[in-house]
């Protein structure tokens, strides 16, 4: 069954998330891995997000790593993942996530929570993951999960570290975080705000979130695509020291062979894309393919958008979503910001080849997160 992810057929419209047929049930063999940053929150309050971000993506990159003829599905957090794991694998995604938790704390002086559950153990307890596949572009799919089971095994490596996290730090760490880069200045609001959305349903109604996304719909007038963060006309390429500042740190040591290729690829990116040099591959093609490969929408049992809004619409949603609150249907988190991130994993430069992470900007996701829980405190008060 480790091919189980890419048997499933996909599908492209958005706001049909909430469609029964278009989710399977996680097959039992399968394991559930978190990887966050603990104390991330304090982090992003001193500035550090953008380090934040890399380290969420960074995971998805490690865990990408490992995989061998067949997709790993994840949701990117902004300040972590979430992973489906087949059996095969989980030593060797356990091994590089070990791995990437050592380069955090020598590089970044962060810790990362990793831990995992397996499958059986969330369904002997009732509960429930079912995936599906949406097609953000052609040859290009992200995971959606759903049944409060994803959830529910992240609180249980939360609560119980003990029993869930993976300590063992004897392995070494990573020589670099392959695949990733972060080459583009944050991604300026062209309407007003960049919007990052939480949205938790609460009870057991399926229509809940299609009553929500149908809204929004109506918000953005039927073109909810032009919310889209990515605006590649508008966007500005880093200059060599903003790039090295950043990516310096994307190497265990900066003298080696990985950072000295890094190097030569940051001077070859700068030559095509800030300066406009001949490239040796579809440039244009890569471009125009970015805000199609970007996350900026995604559900692991919580829809997470990052939105660019004007402040008139920002006030209709605002409104919109205290209103669901009130009537117990919803619990949500919002932040506003000038300005989103985008952190790339690059493959291949060919469409399907990449995907670029979307998270807001002085904090994002995090901060929003930090509301949602204030809801959720309340409400189970």
């Amino acid at each position: 069954m480790d091919d189980f992810y890419d048997r499933l057929s996909s599908f492209a419209e958005f706001h049909r998330l909430g469609d029964g047929r278009f989710y399977t049930p996680l097959p039992v063999e399968w394991y559930v891995v978190i990887s966050d940053i603990r104390g991330s929150t304090r982090a992003i309050e001193e500035g550090r997000y953008q380090d934040v971000n890399t380290l969420g993506a960074a995971s998805i990159a490690a865990v990408q790593s490992v995989r061998k003829g067949f997709e790993i599905p994840f949701v990117f957090g902004g300040d972590g993942a979430s992973f489906l794991v087949p059996a095969s694998k989980i030593e060797a995604v356990k091994t590089v996530l070990l791995k990437l938790k050592n380069f955090a704390r020598a590089r970044y002086q962060m810790d990362l929570r990793i831990g995992a559950v397996a499958m059986k153990e969330v369904a002997a307890q009732k509960q429930v993951i079912e995936v599906a596949k949406f097609a953000i572009a052609e040859g290009k799919t992200i995971a959606l999960m759903r049944g409060g089971g994803l959830s529910f095994a992240e609180n249980l490596i939360k609560k119980f570290p003990e029993k869930y996290c993976f300590t063992d730090d004897s392995g070494g760490a990573l020589a670099e975080l392959r695949g990733l880069s972060c080459r583009w200045e944050p991604l300026q609001s062209q309407k007003g705000s960049m919007l990052s959305i939480l949205i938790k349903p609460m009870g057991r109604d399926p229509t809940v979130l299609d009553r929500v996304l149908a809204r929004f719909e109506e918000i953005f007038e039927g073109q909810m695509a032009a919310a889209n963060p990515v605006n590649i006309r508008t966007a500005k390429y880093k200059s060599l020291w903003g790039m090295l500042k950043t990516e310096s740190f994307y190497s265990y040591s900066l003298i080696s062979s990985a950072f000295l290729v890094r190097f030569l690829l940051i001077l070859v990116s700068l030559f095509v894309f800030r300066w406009g040099g001949p490239a040796p591959f579809k440039k244009d093609e890569y471009l125009e393919a970015m805000p199609s490969h970007s996350d900026y929408r995604k559900f692991d049992d919580m829809l997470r958008m990052i939105l660019d809004c004007t402040p008139k619409q920002i006030e209709i949603i605002t409104e919109y979503l205290n209103d669901m609150h009130v009537q117990n249907l919803i619990c949500f988190g919002i932040h506003e910001s000038p300005h989103a991130l985008m952190t790339c994993l690059v493959e291949n430069l060919q469409p399907g080849g990449h995907i670029h992470f979307i998270d807001g900007g002085d904090g994002g996701y995090a901060i929003a997160a930090k509301h949602l829980k204030d809801q959720l405190a309340k409400l189970n008060a």
